[in-house]
C-alpha cells in the first residue's frame, strides 16, 4: 500500500501505516498528548485529540450515556429468545435442509443453543446488572485522588480517572436519576439516589481537571485536602482552596498535614497532626470543616477518638460495603474507583456495589 501522512499540531507529516519502522515513532510521540503506554495508531491518536476537545461539555457527555440496564436486558432477551429458537428447533427437526444434500444436523442446532446460554450465563458472571440497585435511601460515597489522563500521586497510583470517563460517569448517573450531594449534605439531608463524589490528597489535577467539569455539570463534591499545598506545587495552593470554596460547588475536609499513617504515630503527634490541618483549613475557607478523611484509610480507636476531639463530625474510610452514614458517622463507608475502569463498570460498581458477580 502506498504510504499516507497526516499532520501534527506542528503541521509535520506522520506517517499512518503501524509497521515496525514507524512502531518506535509512535512509542515517543504517545506521551505528548497523554495516551496510555501501548497506544501507537493514528486513529487513536485522533480519537484522544477528539476526546480532549469535548471535555467539559455535558451536553455531548449525556448524549453518549446511555441505559445499561435497558441494553442488557435486551441483549438477555435476544440470546434467549434465539437459544430457545435452537433448542426447539433441535428438538423438532432431526435435520434441518439447506441447499440440496448439505443439512444442518440436529447435534449442531443444540450445539449453537449451548453456546448461546453458556455465552449469556458467562456475562452475567462478568456484568453485575441482575444484582439489586443499592437502596436509593442510601448516599453512595465515591472515592477517587486524581482526574488525569497519567498517574499524578505515586502513593495511589490506582485511584484515578481520566476527565473523559469522570465526565461519562457523571453523565450516565443523571440519566440514571441520581443527584450529586456534598458529604456533609447527604448526611444531613440525603437526596433521593444521592452520590457523594470525594477526592483525597487536594491534587492539582482537582483544580486544573476536576474544578471545570464540576462547573460545567453544576455538580459538588467533597476535597480532603493535607497542607502540603503551601510548599508542594503538586497539591492545591491556598489560593486555589479559596477559589474553589467560594464556588459552592465544593465542600472541603481535612485530611491532616503531612499525609501521615495515623496509626503509625504517637497519640500526641497523631492529635496534632489532624488539629493543625483543621485549623489550617479554617483560616483559608473561612468556616470549621465537619469531615475528615482517614490517610489510606488507616485508623485506630484512639485515632478515631483525635479526629471527635478535634471537632469533626463525619469521616470516611476506605471500606467498601455501603450503609446509612447516621449509622456511624465517624466510619462512613466508601466505593473505591480504580484506574483503567469502563465507563459501564463505573455505572455498576456506584450503583450495585460490585460491578462484577
Amino acid at each position: 500500500h502506498p504510504s499516507r501522512h497526516i499532520h501534527n499540531s506542528e503541521g509535520n507529516k506522520m506517517p499512518t501505516l503501524e509497521t515496525p519502522l514507524n512502531r518506535l515513532w509512535w512509542r515517543r510521540q504517545h506521551l505528548r498528548i497523554g495516551l496510555p503506554e501501548g497506544v501507537f495508531t493514528h486513529r487513536r491518536i485522533d480519537r484522544g485529540r477528539r476526546e480532549a476537545q469535548r471535555r467539559c461539555d455535558p451536553a455531548t457527555a449525556r448524549q453518549e450515556s446511555c441505559h445499561y440496564e435497558r441494553r442488557i436486558a435486551l441483549g438477555i432477551l435476544i440470546a434467549a429468545i434465539g437459544c430457545g429458537g435452537l433448542l426447539t428447533g433441535a428438538a423438532l427437526l432431526p435435520a434441518k435442509p439447506l441447499w440440496g444434500a448439505i443439512t444442518l444436523p440436529t447435534a449442531a442446532l443444540t450445539t449453537l443453543g449451548s453456546v448461546l446460554l453458556i455465552g449469556a450465563l458467562w456475562f452475567c458472571g462478568q456484568v453485575a446488572w441482575w444484582r439489586p440497585r443499592i437502596s436509593p435511601k442510601v448516599p453512595i460515597v465515591l472515592m477517587l485522588h486524581s482526574v488525569s489522563d497519567r498517574v499524578v500521586n505515586p502513593t495511589c497510583p490506582n485511584n484515578s480517572l481520566s476527565p473523559g470517563a469522570l465526565e461519562r460517569l457523571i453523565a450516565d448517573l443523571q440519566t440514571a436519576g441520581y443527584t450529586f450531594q456534598t458529604l456533609s449534605e447527604a448526611a444531613a439531608h440525603p437526596a433521593h439516589r444521592s452520590v457523594v463524589l470525594t477526592f483525597d490528597d487536594g491534587c492539582l489535577d482537582n483544580y486544573t481537571n476536576l474544578f471545570p467539569i464540576l462547573k460545567a455539570f453544576a455538580i459538588k463534591a467533597t476535597l480532603f485536602v493535607t497542607s502540603r499545598g503551601e510548599t508542594d506545587p503538586a497539591f492545591l495552593s491556598p489560593d486555589q482552596i479559596r477559589e474553589m470554596a467560594a464556588s459552592g460547588l465544593i465542600e472541603f475536609g481535612g485530611h491532616t498535614t503531612s499525609h501521615a499513617m495515623l496509626d503509625l504515630l504517637p497519640p500526641a503527634e497523631a492529635e496534632r497532626e489532624v488539629r493543625d490541618n483543621r485549623a489550617w483549613l479554617t483560616r483559608l475557607i473561612g468556616t470549621p470543616p465537619a469531615a475528615f478523611a482517614y490517610p489510606c484509610g488507616r485508623y485506630t480507636p484512639q485515632t478515631l477518638e483525635a479526629v471527635r476531639a478535634a471537632g469533626y463530625t463525619l469521616a470516611v474510610t476506605m471500606h467498601k460495603k455501603m450503609r446509612p452514614i447516621a449509622q456511624d458517622p465517624w466510619q462512613i463507608h466508601r466505593f473505591i474507583i480504580p484506574r483503567g475502569i469502563r465507563p459501564w463498570q463505573a455505572y455498576f460498581l456506584t450503583t450495585r456495589g460490585r460491578y462484577r458477580a
